[in-house]
């Protein structure tokens, strides 16, 4: 596991509590007599009760409570939304309640940015190898799939499901579920949170009863030698503030700290070229000093000795004693010379 996505949040527990909260209020509400769903825009609440009690229902098709009213809670500065008049007991999961709610709240979103061409829901792509929750298609054709995660998924199906994406030539970009098994704090998203670091990207949480986004990165993770990392922090922001680009969607200010920290890590790398350039330079002028010096250190040690008197020749030498015999004639030796002046020995 990542030590990098070791998650302390900076902001309070309870703002982290708040956009975990399962909330039974919705955005989205489906006609009674069919059609595309209704969105409930902020301030509103009070004005559309009426109509809504009679001409809107719970866009869940198996709900066993249909019926809905409206919220208004705009006066806190909090999000206005619907809400059942009687709290349904099956057929209506909350996972699935906010994943279709979810869906529908970033096609209205992805519609509203200038550089979309089309938005759509459940879209099969590569000739149905992948289903995309929403398909973003953008004027000069680029695709781009939004996958929102309420549902457990192991780390082995993530990435599988991404590769087959970049197979296809379609760029991905995952939200994960506010509640569930990876909502934040929670550890089943922390390995694919680590692999995400490593690419630049952050980790994005939706929350569509309240229509923000939530995301934590550690951008120090780009360091070729990184340190070790600071842990990532939990950021809030309403989803009208993501910045969506042709290879994903991202947080506000996001690509430009990037941008930053890969300069830096530039030029840190240029600075360590730059002193490794300046080592070596020394090493080679000094390893040229000494070839320049070594001739003369050479010479001094293999000057000769000075010449030491030989002595006088061996013939004058005292001949070595053999027991006081002459080792020629065999007559004695005169003891103090070494020598006998016989005629017929030629020996001195």
């Amino acid at each position: 596991m990542d030590a990098a996505l070791d998650v302390q949040p900076v902001e309070p527990i309870e703002t982290l509590d708040s956009f975990r909260a399962q909330s039974g209020r919705f955005l989205f509400a489906q006609p009674r007599s069919g059609g595309d769903l209704v969105y409930l825009e902020q301030g509103t609440a009070h004005e559309r009760r009426a109509d809504v009690r009679t001409a809107l229902r719970c866009p869940e098709p198996d709900c066993i409570s249909p019926q809905i009213t409206t919220v208004s809670r705009s006066a806190r500065s909090a999000r206005d939304g619907y809400r059942h008049l009687v709290r349904p007991g099956r057929g209506h999961a909350p996972e699935s309640v906010f994943h279709r709610q979810a869906k529908a709240l970033i096609v209205r979103w992805a519609r509203e940015q200038g550089n979309v061409a089309s938005a759509r829901e459940e879209v099969r792509v590569g000739g149905g190898e992948r289903v995309a929750d929403v398909l973003l298609t953008s004027f000069s054709g680029n695709l781009l799939a939004v996958e929102i995660q309420y549902a457990s998924l192991s780390f082995e199906q993530w990435a599988e499901r991404t590769e087959s994406y970049q197979r296809l030539g379609v760029a991905v970009t995952w939200l994960w579920g506010h509640v569930g098994a990876h909502m934040p704090l929670q550890g089943r998203w922390r390995e694919i949170g680590a692999h995400l670091v490593r690419d630049a990207r952050p980790v994005l949480w939706i929350n569509p009863a309240d229509e923000r986004i939530a995301w934590a990165y550690d951008l120090h993770a780009l360091q070729q030698q990184p340190r070790k990392p600071d842990p990532p922090k939990y950021q809030f922001g309403p989803l009208s503030g993501l910045d969506l680009r042709q290879n994903g969607i991202f947080p506000p200010g996001f690509l430009d700290e990037t941008k930053r920290i890969r300069d830096e890590i530039e030029q840190a790398e240029r600075a360590r070229e730059r002193r490794a350039a300046e080592h070596n330079e020394q090493m080679e002028t000094a390893r040229r000093r000494r070839a320049l010096n070594a001739p003369q250190a050479s010479l001094r040690m293999v000057e000769p000795l000075p010449e030491q008197d030989p002595g006088p020749p061996s013939e004058w030498r005292r001949p070595r004693r053999h027991n006081g015999l002459c080792p020629r004639c065999g007559l004695r030796l005169d003891p103090s010379l070494s020598v006998h002046a016989d005629p017929f020995c030629d020996r001195w």
